[in-house]
Protein backbone atom coordinates (compact mmCIF):
# COMPACT_ATOMS: atom_id res chain seq x y z
CA UNK A 1 0.00 0.00 0.00
CA UNK A 2 1.32 3.41 -0.61
CA UNK A 3 2.91 4.85 2.17
CA UNK A 4 0.22 8.01 1.99
CA UNK A 5 -2.83 5.88 2.98
CA UNK A 6 -1.13 4.11 6.00
CA UNK A 7 -2.56 5.20 9.47
CA UNK A 8 -0.62 7.28 11.65
CA UNK A 9 -0.47 8.13 15.39
CA UNK A 10 -0.18 11.82 15.78
CA UNK A 11 0.35 11.71 19.83
CA UNK A 12 -2.22 9.09 20.71
CA UNK A 13 -4.73 9.96 17.93
CA UNK A 14 -4.88 8.24 15.50
CA UNK A 15 -5.41 8.94 11.83
CA UNK A 16 -6.61 7.12 9.24
CA UNK A 17 -4.22 8.15 6.73
CA UNK A 18 -0.75 10.38 5.92
CA UNK A 19 -3.27 13.00 4.29
CA UNK A 20 -3.81 16.61 5.65
CA UNK A 21 -6.15 19.06 4.56
CA UNK A 22 -4.24 21.93 5.15
CA UNK A 23 -6.32 25.19 6.47
CA UNK A 24 -7.38 27.44 3.52
CA UNK A 25 -9.21 30.82 3.95
CA UNK A 26 -13.29 30.66 2.40
CA UNK A 27 -14.57 33.79 3.75
CA UNK A 28 -17.79 31.77 3.74
CA UNK A 29 -19.53 33.24 7.28
CA UNK A 30 -21.36 36.09 7.46
CA UNK A 31 -21.56 36.69 11.01
CA UNK A 32 -17.91 35.48 11.76
CA UNK A 33 -19.38 32.41 12.93
CA UNK A 34 -19.45 28.72 11.88
CA UNK A 35 -22.82 27.23 10.83
CA UNK A 36 -24.75 24.47 8.96
CA UNK A 37 -22.77 24.86 5.70
CA UNK A 38 -19.24 25.37 7.13
CA UNK A 39 -19.92 21.51 8.90
CA UNK A 40 -21.28 20.30 5.17
CA UNK A 41 -18.06 21.45 4.23
CA UNK A 42 -15.26 19.55 6.35
CA UNK A 43 -17.27 16.47 6.56
CA UNK A 44 -17.17 16.36 3.00
CA UNK A 45 -13.49 16.08 3.12
CA UNK A 46 -13.26 14.26 6.20
CA UNK A 47 -11.77 11.27 4.87
CA UNK A 48 -8.21 12.67 4.93
CA UNK A 49 -6.27 11.69 8.29
CA UNK A 50 -6.59 15.46 9.54
CA UNK A 51 -8.55 18.18 8.85
CA UNK A 52 -6.65 21.73 9.69
CA UNK A 53 -9.47 24.28 10.01
CA UNK A 54 -8.95 27.64 7.95
CA UNK A 55 -7.40 30.55 9.99
CA UNK A 56 -9.50 31.16 12.97
CA UNK A 57 -8.93 34.34 14.39
CA UNK A 58 -8.81 34.32 18.19
CA UNK A 59 -10.08 38.20 19.10
CA UNK A 60 -11.72 40.88 16.98
CA UNK A 61 -8.49 42.58 17.32
CA UNK A 62 -7.11 39.34 15.35
CA UNK A 63 -8.97 39.20 12.41
CA UNK A 64 -7.70 40.59 8.71
CA UNK A 65 -10.53 39.19 6.56
CA UNK A 66 -13.88 39.41 6.53
CA UNK A 67 -16.02 36.57 6.41
CA UNK A 68 -13.90 34.33 8.78
CA UNK A 69 -15.40 32.39 11.15
CA UNK A 70 -14.19 33.11 14.86
CA UNK A 71 -12.95 30.99 18.01
CA UNK A 72 -13.34 33.14 21.25
CA UNK A 73 -16.79 33.44 21.88
CA UNK A 74 -19.33 30.74 23.09
CA UNK A 75 -22.07 31.36 20.32
CA UNK A 76 -18.86 30.20 17.61
CA UNK A 77 -17.44 27.45 19.97
CA UNK A 78 -21.69 25.98 19.57
CA UNK A 79 -20.92 26.74 15.66
CA UNK A 80 -17.68 24.55 15.72
CA UNK A 81 -19.34 22.02 17.76
CA UNK A 82 -21.54 21.09 14.93
CA UNK A 83 -18.47 21.19 12.59
CA UNK A 84 -16.39 18.78 14.64
CA UNK A 85 -19.36 16.50 15.50
CA UNK A 86 -19.85 16.23 11.48
CA UNK A 87 -16.44 15.50 10.68
CA UNK A 88 -16.00 12.96 13.98
CA UNK A 89 -19.48 11.01 12.24
CA UNK A 90 -16.99 10.41 9.40
CA UNK A 91 -14.07 9.02 11.13
CA UNK A 92 -12.00 11.99 10.48
CA UNK A 93 -9.95 14.22 12.92
CA UNK A 94 -9.70 18.11 13.01
CA UNK A 95 -7.27 20.34 14.35
CA UNK A 96 -8.27 24.13 14.45
CA UNK A 97 -6.02 26.71 13.16
CA UNK A 98 -5.55 29.55 16.09
CA UNK A 99 -4.71 33.14 13.93
CA UNK A 100 -4.25 36.66 14.50
CA UNK A 101 -3.08 38.72 11.86
CA UNK A 102 -0.94 41.29 13.31
CA UNK A 103 -0.36 44.52 11.21
CA UNK A 104 -2.25 42.46 8.01
CA UNK A 105 -5.61 43.75 9.13
CA UNK A 106 -7.34 47.29 8.29
CA UNK A 107 -9.34 49.75 10.33
CA UNK A 108 -12.49 49.43 9.12
CA UNK A 109 -12.57 45.93 10.37
CA UNK A 110 -10.58 46.65 14.09
CA UNK A 111 -12.49 47.25 17.06
CA UNK A 112 -13.36 50.72 17.37
CA UNK A 113 -11.57 51.61 13.89
CA UNK A 114 -8.26 51.33 15.30
CA UNK A 115 -5.27 50.75 14.02
CA UNK A 116 -4.07 47.33 13.48
CA UNK A 117 -1.55 45.65 16.13
CA UNK A 118 2.03 44.32 15.22
CA UNK A 119 5.26 44.11 16.71
CA UNK A 120 5.93 47.37 15.40
CA UNK A 121 4.70 50.36 13.15
CA UNK A 122 6.18 48.92 9.96
CA UNK A 123 3.17 48.40 7.74
CA UNK A 124 2.76 45.72 4.77
CA UNK A 125 2.97 47.20 1.28
CA UNK A 126 2.00 45.57 -2.30
CA UNK A 127 -0.40 43.77 -0.54
CA UNK A 128 -4.39 43.41 0.43
CA UNK A 129 -6.66 42.11 3.13
CA UNK A 130 -10.43 41.97 2.30
CA UNK A 131 -12.03 44.43 4.29
CA UNK A 132 -14.62 47.29 3.70
CA UNK A 133 -13.53 49.86 0.81
CA UNK A 134 -16.73 52.44 1.98
CA UNK A 135 -19.61 51.50 4.57
CA UNK A 136 -21.53 48.34 2.89
CA UNK A 137 -19.01 47.50 0.40
CA UNK A 138 -16.31 44.70 0.91
CA UNK A 139 -13.24 44.51 -1.13
CA UNK A 140 -9.47 44.34 -0.96
CA UNK A 141 -7.64 47.65 0.70
CA UNK A 142 -4.07 47.86 1.11
CA UNK A 143 -3.44 47.11 5.37
CA UNK A 144 -3.48 49.78 7.67
CA UNK A 145 -0.16 51.26 9.34
CA UNK A 146 -0.11 49.20 12.74
CA UNK A 147 0.59 49.93 16.03
CA UNK A 148 3.30 47.99 18.22
CA UNK A 149 2.09 45.96 20.93
CA UNK A 150 2.86 46.99 24.52
CA UNK A 151 4.43 44.51 26.63
CA UNK A 152 1.20 43.86 28.75
CA UNK A 153 -0.35 43.74 25.20
CA UNK A 154 1.62 40.80 23.93
CA UNK A 155 0.83 38.51 27.50
CA UNK A 156 -3.06 39.54 26.74
CA UNK A 157 -2.43 38.53 22.97
CA UNK A 158 -1.14 35.14 24.55
CA UNK A 159 -4.02 34.53 26.73
CA UNK A 160 -6.32 35.41 23.82
CA UNK A 161 -4.89 32.13 22.54
CA UNK A 162 -5.21 30.15 25.38
CA UNK A 163 -8.89 30.94 25.92
CA UNK A 164 -9.38 30.25 21.91
CA UNK A 165 -7.83 26.52 22.67
CA UNK A 166 -10.12 26.13 25.11
CA UNK A 167 -12.93 27.03 23.29
CA UNK A 168 -11.75 24.57 20.31
CA UNK A 169 -11.24 21.32 22.77
CA UNK A 170 -14.66 22.43 24.41
CA UNK A 171 -16.45 22.57 21.12
CA UNK A 172 -14.64 18.90 20.43
CA UNK A 173 -11.42 19.59 18.34
CA UNK A 174 -9.00 17.39 18.47
CA UNK A 175 -6.13 19.88 18.68
CA UNK A 176 -5.02 23.02 17.67
CA UNK A 177 -2.27 24.28 15.46
CA UNK A 178 -0.54 28.06 15.99
CA UNK A 179 -0.50 29.96 12.62
CA UNK A 180 2.74 31.36 12.79
CA UNK A 181 3.17 31.37 8.76
CA UNK A 182 2.92 33.57 6.11
CA UNK A 183 3.54 36.93 6.89
CA UNK A 184 1.42 36.71 10.42
CA UNK A 185 1.39 37.94 13.80
CA UNK A 186 3.75 35.34 14.94
CA UNK A 187 5.75 35.62 11.60
CA UNK A 188 6.27 39.19 11.89
CA UNK A 189 7.85 39.24 15.06
CA UNK A 190 10.48 36.44 13.95
CA UNK A 191 11.29 39.03 11.40
CA UNK A 192 14.04 41.59 11.55
CA UNK A 193 12.64 43.14 8.70
CA UNK A 194 9.50 43.89 10.74
CA UNK A 195 10.18 43.90 14.12
CA UNK A 196 12.11 47.02 14.91
CA UNK A 197 11.90 46.54 18.96
CA UNK A 198 14.35 46.95 21.18
CA UNK A 199 12.84 45.37 24.36
CA UNK A 200 12.76 42.04 25.23
CA UNK A 201 10.53 41.24 22.23
CA UNK A 202 13.15 42.01 19.93
CA UNK A 203 17.02 42.60 18.84
CA UNK A 204 18.74 39.16 19.39
CA UNK A 205 16.55 35.55 17.74
CA UNK A 206 16.47 34.41 20.90
CA UNK A 207 14.00 37.65 21.98
CA UNK A 208 12.23 37.74 18.32
CA UNK A 209 11.15 33.46 19.34
CA UNK A 210 10.26 34.77 22.51
CA UNK A 211 6.68 35.41 21.82
CA UNK A 212 5.94 32.31 19.47
CA UNK A 213 7.98 29.99 22.40
CA UNK A 214 5.85 31.90 25.33
CA UNK A 215 2.29 31.22 23.62
CA UNK A 216 3.12 27.62 22.94
CA UNK A 217 4.09 26.72 26.73
CA UNK A 218 1.04 28.51 27.88
CA UNK A 219 -1.21 26.57 25.04
CA UNK A 220 0.76 23.33 26.37
CA UNK A 221 -0.18 23.96 29.94
CA UNK A 222 -3.45 24.58 29.22
CA UNK A 223 -5.00 21.57 27.00
CA UNK A 224 -1.44 19.49 26.69
CA UNK A 225 1.44 19.66 23.61
CA UNK A 226 0.04 16.90 22.17
CA UNK A 227 -2.69 18.89 20.96
CA UNK A 228 -0.61 21.55 19.72
CA UNK A 229 0.39 21.90 16.30
CA UNK A 230 2.72 24.98 14.68
CA UNK A 231 2.35 25.96 11.33
CA UNK A 232 5.70 27.64 10.03
CA UNK A 233 6.51 28.92 6.52
CA UNK A 234 10.35 29.52 6.87
CA UNK A 235 11.91 32.21 3.84
CA UNK A 236 8.20 32.89 3.08
CA UNK A 237 7.63 36.48 1.16
CA UNK A 238 3.88 36.13 1.63
CA UNK A 239 2.34 39.52 2.43
CA UNK A 240 5.41 41.70 2.57
CA UNK A 241 7.48 39.31 4.16
CA UNK A 242 11.12 40.68 3.03
CA UNK A 243 14.49 38.99 3.26
CA UNK A 244 16.23 39.98 6.51
CA UNK A 245 20.23 39.12 7.77
CA UNK A 246 19.63 35.85 9.87
CA UNK A 247 17.12 34.40 8.52
CA UNK A 248 18.50 30.93 8.08
CA UNK A 249 19.75 30.99 11.67
CA UNK A 250 16.04 32.03 12.66
CA UNK A 251 14.66 29.22 11.41
CA UNK A 252 17.45 27.03 12.63
CA UNK A 253 17.04 28.03 15.95
CA UNK A 254 13.25 27.59 15.52
CA UNK A 255 13.48 24.45 14.85
CA UNK A 256 15.83 23.40 17.93
CA UNK A 257 13.16 25.27 20.59
CA UNK A 258 10.38 23.19 18.48
CA UNK A 259 11.83 19.85 19.28
CA UNK A 260 12.84 20.50 22.97
CA UNK A 261 9.44 20.88 23.70
CA UNK A 262 6.11 17.99 23.22
CA UNK A 263 4.17 18.73 20.42
CA UNK A 264 1.64 16.94 18.13
CA UNK A 265 3.68 18.62 14.76
CA UNK A 266 5.42 21.32 13.31
CA UNK A 267 3.12 22.06 9.51
CA UNK A 268 5.88 23.57 7.61
CA UNK A 269 5.97 25.26 4.21
CA UNK A 270 8.40 22.55 2.78
CA UNK A 271 7.52 22.93 -1.53
CA UNK A 272 6.30 26.83 -1.29
CA UNK A 273 4.42 27.88 -3.93
CA UNK A 274 1.98 30.59 -2.73
CA UNK A 275 4.27 31.20 -0.54
CA UNK A 276 6.93 32.67 -2.88
CA UNK A 277 9.68 31.57 -0.80
CA UNK A 278 13.33 30.91 -1.84
CA UNK A 279 14.20 28.11 0.46
CA UNK A 280 17.52 27.03 0.40
CA UNK A 281 18.37 24.08 -0.82
CA UNK A 282 18.75 21.20 1.55
CA UNK A 283 16.74 22.98 4.44
CA UNK A 284 14.23 20.17 4.52
CA UNK A 285 16.59 17.89 5.42
CA UNK A 286 18.34 20.38 7.91
CA UNK A 287 15.29 21.37 9.42
CA UNK A 288 14.14 17.12 10.24
CA UNK A 289 17.82 17.03 11.42
CA UNK A 290 16.88 19.40 13.94
CA UNK A 291 13.06 18.96 14.95
CA UNK A 292 12.71 15.01 15.27
CA UNK A 293 8.64 14.96 15.80
CA UNK A 294 5.79 14.74 13.30
CA UNK A 295 6.53 17.10 10.61
CA UNK A 296 3.45 17.97 8.09
CA UNK A 297 5.09 19.29 4.90
CA UNK A 298 3.14 21.95 2.64
CA UNK A 299 3.23 23.30 -0.71
CA UNK A 300 2.08 22.33 -3.90
CA UNK A 301 2.47 18.47 -3.65
CA UNK A 302 1.14 15.86 -6.12
CA UNK A 303 0.63 12.53 -5.40
CA UNK A 304 3.81 11.18 -6.78
CA UNK A 305 5.98 13.89 -4.98
CA UNK A 306 4.37 12.74 -1.61
CA UNK A 307 5.25 9.08 -2.11
CA UNK A 308 8.90 10.62 -3.11
CA UNK A 309 9.13 12.70 0.51
CA UNK A 310 7.36 10.11 2.46
CA UNK A 311 9.88 7.37 1.44
CA UNK A 312 13.15 9.71 2.16
CA UNK A 313 11.65 9.84 5.67
CA UNK A 314 12.14 13.79 6.16
CA UNK A 315 8.50 14.20 6.56
CA UNK A 316 5.69 12.09 8.08
CA UNK A 317 2.54 13.42 6.45
CA UNK A 318 1.84 15.62 3.77
CA UNK A 319 -0.96 18.80 3.68
CA UNK A 320 -2.99 19.80 0.15
CA UNK A 321 -4.50 22.44 -0.11
CA UNK A 322 -6.07 23.74 -3.06
CA UNK A 323 -6.54 20.19 -4.19
CA UNK A 324 -9.38 19.73 -1.69
CA UNK A 325 -11.30 22.46 -2.91
CA UNK A 326 -12.71 20.58 -6.03
CA UNK A 327 -12.36 17.34 -4.78
CA UNK A 328 -13.92 16.68 -1.34
CA UNK A 329 -13.05 12.79 -1.92
CA UNK A 330 -9.64 13.64 -2.77
CA UNK A 331 -8.15 11.03 -0.68
CA UNK A 332 -10.16 8.29 -2.53
CA UNK A 333 -9.54 9.59 -5.98
CA UNK A 334 -5.66 9.59 -5.24
CA UNK A 335 -6.15 5.78 -3.91
CA UNK A 336 -7.74 4.42 -6.94
CA UNK A 337 -6.18 6.91 -9.21
CA UNK A 338 -9.15 8.74 -10.59
CA UNK A 339 -8.90 12.13 -12.46
CA UNK A 340 -9.05 15.02 -10.68
CA UNK A 341 -11.37 18.04 -10.85
CA UNK A 342 -10.32 21.34 -11.68
CA UNK A 343 -11.63 24.30 -8.94
CA UNK A 344 -13.04 27.58 -10.18
CA UNK A 345 -10.59 30.57 -8.80
CA UNK A 346 -13.52 33.40 -8.64
CA UNK A 347 -15.07 31.11 -6.36
CA UNK A 348 -12.11 30.30 -3.78
CA UNK A 349 -13.35 33.57 -1.37
CA UNK A 350 -16.23 35.32 -0.66
CA UNK A 351 -19.88 34.97 1.23
CA UNK A 352 -21.98 36.92 -1.21
CA UNK A 353 -24.50 35.00 -4.23
CA UNK A 354 -24.78 31.46 -3.06
CA UNK A 355 -22.43 30.98 -0.40
CA UNK A 356 -22.14 26.99 -1.20
CA UNK A 357 -21.22 27.67 -4.76
CA UNK A 358 -17.95 26.66 -5.50
CA UNK A 359 -17.79 25.54 -1.26
CA UNK A 360 -19.95 22.73 -0.80
CA UNK A 361 -21.26 22.02 -4.65
CA UNK A 362 -18.24 20.30 -5.26
CA UNK A 363 -19.50 16.39 -6.14
CA UNK A 364 -17.47 13.13 -4.97
CA UNK A 365 -15.97 11.38 -8.44
CA UNK A 366 -19.00 9.12 -8.92
CA UNK A 367 -21.47 11.70 -8.64
CA UNK A 368 -19.74 13.02 -11.28
CA UNK A 369 -18.81 10.66 -13.89
CA UNK A 370 -22.04 11.69 -15.88
CA UNK A 371 -24.30 9.01 -16.91
CA UNK A 372 -23.25 6.19 -14.97
CA UNK A 373 -23.88 8.41 -11.50
CA UNK A 374 -26.20 10.20 -10.06
CA UNK A 375 -25.53 11.93 -6.66
CA UNK A 376 -23.50 8.95 -6.11
CA UNK A 377 -25.74 6.46 -6.70
CA UNK A 378 -25.38 4.13 -9.76
CA UNK A 379 -27.82 4.62 -12.31
CA UNK A 380 -28.07 1.63 -14.05
CA UNK A 381 -28.68 -0.21 -11.02
CA UNK A 382 -31.77 2.69 -10.09
CA UNK A 383 -33.11 2.33 -13.49
CA UNK A 384 -33.75 -1.22 -12.66
CA UNK A 385 -36.31 0.34 -9.61
CA UNK A 386 -37.43 2.77 -12.45
CA UNK A 387 -38.54 -0.30 -14.75
CA UNK A 388 -40.74 -1.69 -11.83
CA UNK A 389 -43.16 0.91 -11.99
CA UNK A 390 -43.44 0.36 -15.94
CA UNK A 391 -43.96 -3.36 -15.89
CA UNK A 392 -46.98 -3.54 -13.73
CA UNK A 393 -49.57 -0.73 -15.75
CA UNK A 394 -52.80 -2.93 -15.12
CA UNK A 395 -51.91 -2.22 -11.05
CA UNK A 396 -50.80 1.09 -10.44
CA UNK A 397 -47.62 0.29 -8.42
CA UNK A 398 -44.22 -1.39 -8.00
CA UNK A 399 -42.71 -2.98 -5.61
CA UNK A 400 -38.80 -3.47 -5.26
CA UNK A 401 -36.57 -3.61 -2.51
CA UNK A 402 -33.41 -1.38 -1.81
CA UNK A 403 -30.11 -3.01 -0.39
CA UNK A 404 -27.56 -0.57 1.05
CA UNK A 405 -24.30 -1.57 2.60
CA UNK A 406 -23.07 1.33 4.45
CA UNK A 407 -20.39 2.28 7.00
CA UNK A 408 -21.16 5.07 10.04
CA UNK A 409 -18.10 5.49 12.41
CA UNK A 410 -17.17 1.77 12.91
CA UNK A 411 -20.48 0.39 12.52
CA UNK A 412 -21.07 -1.26 9.58
CA UNK A 413 -24.51 -1.98 8.68
CA UNK A 414 -26.84 -3.49 5.59
CA UNK A 415 -30.27 -2.31 5.25
CA UNK A 416 -33.29 -3.24 3.26
CA UNK A 417 -36.00 -1.09 2.12
CA UNK A 418 -39.53 -2.35 0.83
CA UNK A 419 -41.08 -0.18 -1.23
CA UNK A 420 -44.34 -0.03 -3.30
CA UNK A 421 -44.26 3.22 -5.39
CA UNK A 422 -47.30 4.21 -7.25
CA UNK A 423 -49.57 7.00 -6.88
CA UNK A 424 -51.75 8.78 -9.73
CA UNK A 425 -49.32 11.69 -10.39
CA UNK A 426 -46.90 9.04 -11.77
CA UNK A 427 -49.56 6.84 -12.97
CA UNK A 428 -50.49 9.47 -15.59
CA UNK A 429 -46.81 10.18 -15.89
CA UNK A 430 -46.07 6.77 -17.00
CA UNK A 431 -49.35 5.64 -18.56
CA UNK A 432 -50.43 3.77 -15.62
CA UNK A 433 -53.65 2.85 -14.00
CA UNK A 434 -54.09 3.65 -10.89
CA UNK A 435 -57.34 4.26 -8.64
CA UNK A 436 -55.67 5.02 -5.71
CA UNK A 437 -51.74 6.40 -4.47
CA UNK A 438 -49.73 3.17 -2.91
CA UNK A 439 -47.72 3.74 -0.06
CA UNK A 440 -44.54 2.78 1.50
CA UNK A 441 -44.68 -0.38 2.99
CA UNK A 442 -41.73 -1.59 5.43
CA UNK A 443 -40.72 -1.57 9.42
CA UNK A 444 -38.11 -0.76 11.27
CA UNK A 445 -36.00 -2.61 13.80
CA UNK A 446 -33.14 -0.28 14.68
CA UNK A 447 -32.12 -0.81 17.87
CA UNK A 448 -30.82 2.37 18.49
CA UNK A 449 -30.70 6.04 17.99
CA UNK A 450 -27.49 5.53 15.74
CA UNK A 451 -28.88 3.02 13.38
CA UNK A 452 -32.11 5.22 12.83
CA UNK A 453 -30.03 8.01 11.58
CA UNK A 454 -28.90 5.87 9.33
CA UNK A 455 -32.53 4.24 8.23
CA UNK A 456 -32.89 8.09 7.67
CA UNK A 457 -30.50 8.53 5.17
CA UNK A 458 -31.27 5.62 3.25
CA UNK A 459 -34.14 6.83 2.53
CA UNK A 460 -32.24 9.55 0.65
CA UNK A 461 -30.11 7.33 -0.88
CA UNK A 462 -32.93 5.02 -2.26
CA UNK A 463 -34.53 7.82 -3.94
CA UNK A 464 -31.13 9.20 -5.72
CA UNK A 465 -30.35 11.90 -2.68
CA UNK A 466 -27.04 11.08 -1.91
CA UNK A 467 -25.52 14.86 -0.02
CA UNK A 468 -27.74 14.19 3.01
CA UNK A 469 -25.07 10.91 3.73
CA UNK A 470 -22.23 12.94 3.62
CA UNK A 471 -23.91 15.55 6.29
CA UNK A 472 -24.74 12.76 8.17
CA UNK A 473 -20.97 10.78 8.06
CA UNK A 474 -22.08 8.02 6.07
CA UNK A 475 -19.76 5.83 4.15
CA UNK A 476 -22.01 4.33 1.13
CA UNK A 477 -19.79 0.91 0.03
CA UNK A 478 -23.04 -0.13 -2.23
CA UNK A 479 -26.54 0.07 -3.50
CA UNK A 480 -28.41 -2.88 -4.95
CA UNK A 481 -32.25 -2.77 -6.50
CA UNK A 482 -34.04 -6.20 -6.49
CA UNK A 483 -36.35 -5.65 -10.03
CA UNK A 484 -35.72 -5.61 -13.96
CA UNK A 485 -35.79 -2.71 -16.66
CA UNK A 486 -35.06 -0.23 -19.00
CA UNK A 487 -36.95 2.79 -18.04
CA UNK A 488 -35.18 5.49 -18.24
CA UNK A 489 -34.60 7.02 -14.46
CA UNK A 490 -33.96 11.00 -14.74
CA UNK A 491 -37.25 11.21 -16.23
CA UNK A 492 -38.68 8.57 -13.65
CA UNK A 493 -37.19 11.01 -10.95
CA UNK A 494 -38.39 14.26 -13.13
CA UNK A 495 -35.15 15.38 -13.21
CA UNK A 496 -35.48 19.10 -14.92
CA UNK A 497 -34.54 22.83 -14.01
CA UNK A 498 -37.11 22.68 -11.98
CA UNK A 499 -37.15 19.61 -10.04
CA UNK A 500 -35.11 18.56 -6.76
CA UNK A 501 -34.33 14.98 -7.70
CA UNK A 502 -35.14 12.75 -4.66
CA UNK A 503 -37.54 14.76 -3.26
CA UNK A 504 -40.25 16.79 -5.38
CA UNK A 505 -41.10 13.97 -7.74
CA UNK A 506 -40.28 10.70 -5.73
CA UNK A 507 -41.72 11.87 -2.04
CA UNK A 508 -44.91 12.82 -3.68
CA UNK A 509 -45.91 9.40 -3.90
CA UNK A 510 -44.34 7.91 -1.18
CA UNK A 511 -46.45 7.24 1.85
CA UNK A 512 -46.48 5.72 5.17
CA UNK A 513 -49.12 2.78 5.43
CA UNK A 514 -49.84 2.15 8.99
CA UNK A 515 -50.64 4.88 12.02
CA UNK A 516 -47.78 2.89 13.88
CA UNK A 517 -44.80 3.04 11.64
CA UNK A 518 -45.94 7.16 11.24
CA UNK A 519 -45.25 7.27 14.87
CA UNK A 520 -41.72 5.64 14.04
CA UNK A 521 -41.45 8.15 11.88
CA UNK A 522 -42.20 11.29 13.51
CA UNK A 523 -39.53 10.51 16.01
CA UNK A 524 -36.92 9.65 13.56
CA UNK A 525 -37.85 13.12 12.08
CA UNK A 526 -36.94 14.56 15.58
CA UNK A 527 -33.75 13.01 15.96
CA UNK A 528 -32.34 14.26 12.40
CA UNK A 529 -33.70 17.88 12.53
CA UNK A 530 -31.84 17.85 16.68
CA UNK A 531 -28.48 17.63 14.06
CA UNK A 532 -26.85 20.19 13.46
CA UNK A 533 -27.36 19.87 9.81
CA UNK A 534 -29.75 22.34 8.29
CA UNK A 535 -31.67 19.21 6.16
CA UNK A 536 -34.36 21.76 4.67
CA UNK A 537 -36.37 19.86 3.14
CA UNK A 538 -35.50 16.61 4.71
CA UNK A 539 -38.81 15.74 6.10
CA UNK A 540 -40.26 14.80 2.54
CA UNK A 541 -37.65 12.44 2.07
CA UNK A 542 -37.43 10.70 5.07
CA UNK A 543 -41.30 9.10 5.05
CA UNK A 544 -39.47 6.04 3.32
CA UNK A 545 -38.05 3.81 6.29
CA UNK A 546 -36.14 0.78 5.98
CA UNK A 547 -35.20 -2.62 7.73
CA UNK A 548 -32.11 -2.65 9.16
CA UNK A 549 -29.53 -5.55 10.18
CA UNK A 550 -26.42 -5.51 11.70
CA UNK A 551 -23.58 -6.64 10.15
CA UNK A 552 -20.62 -6.03 12.60
CA UNK A 553 -20.29 -4.08 15.27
Amino acid sequence: MHQLFTPYDLSGISLANRVVMAPMTRTRTLENNPDALTALYYAQRASAGLIVTEGLPVSDEGRGYLYTPGIYSSTQGQGWRQVTDAVHAKGGKIFAQLWHVGRMSHVSIQPGNAAPVGPSDVAAENTTVYAWIEPGKAGPVLPSVPRALTVDEIARVTADFVHAAKVAIEAGFDGIEIMAANGFLFDQFLSSAVNTRTDQYGGSIANRQRFLLETIDALSAAIGGGKVGVRISPFGRLYDMRAYADEAQVWSSVAQALDTRQLAYVHLNYQPTITAAQVPPGFGAQFRQAYHGTLIGAGGFTQELARSELEKGDLDLIAFGMPFISNPDLVERMQNNWPLADSDRSTYYGASGAPSHGYTDYPAYGAAAGANMLNGINVQALQQFAQGVAEHPGKGEARFNVKTRWQHQTRSVATVSHYVLGGEKHARHFEIASDEPHELLGQNTAPNPQELLMAALNACLSVGYAANAATMGITVHSLEIETDGKLDLRGFLGLDENVNPGYDEVSYVVRLRTDASRERVEALHQAVTKTSVNLANFSKAIRMLPTLEIIEA
